[in-house]
């Protein structure tokens, strides 16, 4: 019986390890600092990174997704810029004129070859 015990003992502390003992819980991944430059009335609602080959290049380059929001009363165009990490900045106009308290997503095609550190987004009028 000692050593039916013993084997039954083991056995549980087996199948019970994974979930007794002290656990951490996994790192937060890190995103990337972001700066904003902002004008007055807008503000930025969406902001997201992926890695995407354009029909013209054979390798992934970085893609950023801005949201903007129009909070003034009178429709108005805006000019999205963004830097990420060393590379040089881009910008891009909106469609046409962003309709009060309307939103539009532009997206910005970078040379950037990975997913950013760091990230600068500017709107302007």
């Amino acid at each position: 019986m000692g050593a039916r015990f013993i084997g039954v003992f083991i056995l549980g502390i087996i199948l019970a390890g994974p979930f007794g003992g002290c656990r951490t819980l996994p790192e937060k991944a890190d995103g990337p600092a972001i700066r904003y430059e902002l004008t007055e009335g807008v503000e930025v609602t969406k902001l997201s990174f992926y890695l995407k080959a354009p029909r013209d290049l054979p390798h992934p380059v970085c893609w950023v997704d801005v949201g903007i929001r129009n909070l003034s009363d009178s429709a108005q165009s805006f000019l999205v810029w963004v830097q990420i990490d060393d590379e040089p900045g881009i910008s891009l106009r909106t469609k046409g004129p962003v309709q009060p308290k309307k939103e539009e997503t532009l997206s910005l095609i970078t040379l950037a070859p990975n997913l950013p550190k760091r990230v600068a987004v500017g709107v302007t009028r």
